[in-house]
């Protein structure tokens, strides 16, 4: 095999490695980036779903229904930002003054866990 045969072939063989993990890549992109955007739309849509409910209750004047509804939520939320604080790299300190704010909100009306 002579030199100039073998530098097509390493070439030939480089680009095809190239081209691969480029397109292995893009691959990894757009599932990534479709599982996130899944992932915020399930999250929107439900809180569209309490939003409805909790409203649905106070036209109906059950205020104390609606309070229950938006405040078994706010737990959930408490639940999810503490975990995340602990556990990567979000903005600690602005997710830890929501989480005081949950925390006097519980305190003030009776519902410190």
């Amino acid at each position: 095999m002579s030199c100039s045969n073998r530098a097509k072939i390493i070439a030939g063989a480089l680009l095809f490695t190239m081209a691969g993990g480029l397109a292995g890549g893009y691959m990894v992109y757009h599932f990534t980036s479709s599982f996130f955007l899944d992932s915020y739309y399930t999250s929107e849509a439900a809180k569209a779903t309490i939003n409805i409910t909790a409203l649905s209750h106070l036209r109906k004047g059950q205020v104390d229904s609606a309070i229950n509804i938006i405040e078994m939520d706010m737990d959930a939320s408490a639940l999810a930002l503490d975990a995340a604080v602990r556990e990567s790299s979000v903005k600690k300190e602005k997710v830890e003054k929501i989480l005081m704010g949950i925390k006097e909100y519980q305190i003030r009306y009776g519902r410190g866990h």
